[in-house]
């Protein structure tokens, strides 16, 4: 599914999202599954939505290793509940949005997967609906907040459904409205299933988008592959 998106500003997350910044750090350009990014969530004190760094991958709490989150960037809607990775986060409501310009997937219309980044006609960032927890790593007992995307089925979304392989499953990000944001940062998980509805393709564009060189993954890193169920 969507292993790398395009963040936004630390000015386009004050400006554009209203957010108060945590962490004085700047997203990446683009972020890949495992890195630091910005994400949204309320601030259990005084109800102001908060902007803080975290990582592009959920770790719950009894993973033992950073790389767990290779694994864990996209969750489903249908199986959130129930996975043991994403289950602990879902059923406490801590719901977060992550704020972008785009995010890539596979299309194969030419015969060959060909990146391409899609995101608002108008360009506008927008955000994506997620769930975070906050992990202590066993060796080091240092702690940081990590998130994955939820997505749903997009088989048959007039755009997303040109997406990844031929005779795969379609999916997509959950693409949360601006007037929703924080009612979805304060949902019960009951309101966030009904919040989690396919953005229309109307206010959708993709183009084509190369990976650059400079910019590829390591060797045993791919584009491509659908994390397996946690």
């Amino acid at each position: 599914m969507c292993v790398n998106y395009f963040p936004v500003s630390n000015k386009v997350l004050e400006e554009q999202f209203l957010a108060r910044l945590i962490t004085p750090e700047e997203s990446p350009t683009e972020a890949w599954k495992g890195q630091f990014a910005a994400m949204l969530v309320k601030h259990r004190q005084t109800g102001e939505r908060v902007a803080t760094q975290a990582r592009f991958g959920l770790l719950p709490h009894f993973a033992q290793e950073v790389r767990y989150a290779d694994k864990t960037y996209n969750a489903r809607m249908e199986t959130v509940a129930e996975l043991p990775s994403y289950k602990p986060a879902w059923t406490a409501s801590r719901f977060c949005l992550i704020p972008m310009c785009g995010f890539c997937e596979p299309c194969y219309e030419s015969g060959q997967p060909e990146r391409w980044q899609i995101g608002m006609e108008d360009d506008a960032a927008f955000a994506v609906a997620g769930i975070w927890s906050w992990w202590r790593n066993p060796h080091t007992q240092q702690g940081e907040a990590s998130f994955s995307m939820l997505t749903i089925n997009a088989d048959e979304h007039p755009l997303m459904r040109r997406f990844h392989a031929p005779g795969d499953e379609k999916r997509m990000p959950v693409i949360i409205h601006p007037e929703n944001y924080d009612r979805w940062l304060s949902a019960t998980p009951e309101q966030a299933r009904a919040l989690a509805q396919p953005f229309p393709a109307d206010l959708m564009r993709s183009l084509a988008a190369p990976l650059p060189k400079l910019k590829q993954p390591s060797p045993n890193f791919s584009l491509f592959d659908e994390p397996e169920p946690v």
